[in-house]
């Protein structure tokens, strides 16, 4: 079992049957888990930056992409969704990322795992 049917595992083990997906060439393989994963449905989403301008979002430019962009090393993202009093969890193996989805499926509120590639 890889990373992704991993995630998939856990999501339909605590009864979640849809994902709304937004992806990109890094979640390739997920996407793909998800078209193997019965009773998993999976609801594709794109917002193109050029999509932004339809809806009345203008860019921020590149100090504001700098400090806001997901893939940014110097934000601590498990400091900061906790500052905001999120639960965090960090997980670098297939059961780790199992083990805090369920945990974070059994709270309440917002949680952030970030999964170390």
């Amino acid at each position: 079992m890889n990373g992704a049917e991993s995630l998939l595992a856990a999501l339909t083990r605590n009864g979640i049957d849809v994902c709304f997906a937004n992806p990109g060439t890094s979640e390739l393989h997920f996407v793909a888990a998800l078209d193997r994963t019965e009773g998993m449905r999976c609801v594709l989403g794109l917002i193109l930056r050029s999509e932004m301008s339809n809806v009345g979002v203008t860019p921020g430019g590149p100090k504001a992409e700098a400090l806001t962009g997901i893939g940014s090393p110097r934000i601590d993202w498990l400091s900061l969704a906790r500052a905001f009093g999120a639960e965090a969890f960090r997980a670098a193996t297939a059961d780790e990322l199992s083990r805090h989805i369920d945990a974070g499926l059994a709270i309440q509120g917002p949680v952030v795992i970030e999964v170390v590639l």
